[in-house]
């Protein structure tokens, strides 16, 4: 049974829907304006309802003072300046959780707005403006708004247009903060390189995340031959070179093959009659 009074109506929605309120067990047992012909059972009647009205005063009591603590230390973890974070006039975004059916709540956007704030009832609530400004749309909610659903609207400022004449160059002592080898990156000497461009025999395609071609290169005169990244490989024509010669032997060796290997009239027949 639901008992709780409603924020809007200021009534119970029992009272609502039957037009009088329920009776607990205990109300029930009280006794009724007019007396009772036994006066044993009247007086434990009355000590019972003084008890009831005691218990509900205290009950009240003790809700006030746990809502008065609870504000008291969360108004002490808020920083100094929360009550200059929404002022009169600024635009603010509100939170609405409810979406409209058939929307996911993760994907939907609850974030409503910018409202201009119309006045400041207390230090804890705004009065909203329900129409948004720049696109003409009315929302229908409670005007007086919570400021933990609400977050200022950042404004932000515009670039600067003046050219600083007067701005001092940085000292910077590059080889005092890198050291002698940070420019060569790992790669060889170029001045060991054979003849500034290293001599290439073979590519192959290797993948590790994507398709990268690495090729064998000699950097050094005598040098072992290695397998080399051609994002690691110094810039030269010689890789051109290799990829154009490469190709043509691929072209000549089908050839070869089409030679060799020549496709016979008869099977082709076959397969066209089949």
């Amino acid at each position: 049974m639901n008992t709780s009074v409603s924020v809007v109506r200021k009534e119970t929605p029992f009272f609502l829907m039957h037009g009088w309120d329920p009776h607990t067990t205990i109300t029930a047992s009280l006794p009724t304006i007019r007396g009772d012909a036994e006066p044993e059972a009247y007086r434990w009647r009355l000590q019972v309802h003084q008890q009831q009205v005691y218990c509900h005063a205290l009950n009240r009591d003790l809700v006030a003072a746990a809502i008065a603590n609870r504000a008291r230390r969360h108004n002490a973890q808020l920083p100094e300046d929360v009550d200059e974070r929404i002022k009169v006039g600024d635009a603010v975004w509100l939170y609405i959780d409810q979406v409209k059916p058939g929307v996911k709540v993760k994907l939907a956007h609850r974030w409503h707005g910018p409202f201009r704030v119309l006045s400041r009832p207390n230090d804890y609530s705004s009065e909203l403006e329900s129409r948004v400004r720049h696109t003409g749309k009315v929302y229908r909610f409670h005007a007086i708004v919570h400021d933990s659903r609400l977050k200022p609207r950042r404004i932000y400022l515009e670039r600067p247009v003046e050219v600083l004449l007067d701005v001092r160059e940085i000292d910077f002592d590059e080889e005092l903060a890198l050291p002698d080898d940070s420019f060569l990156g790992g790669r060889p000497d170029r001045d060991d390189v054979l003849g500034s461009r290293p001599q290439v025999v073979a590519v192959r395609s290797v993948r590790y995340t994507e398709g990268i071609k690495e090729y064998e290169v000699q950097f050094r005169q005598g040098g072992p031959w290695i397998w080399e990244a051609l994002v690691n490989i110094p810039p030269t024509e010689l890789i051109y070179e290799f990829e154009r010669v490469r190709l043509g032997f691929d072209r000549l060796a089908m050839m070869v093959q089409e030679e060799l290997h020549p496709i016979e009239e008869e099977e082709v027949k076959g397969d066209d009659q089949e």
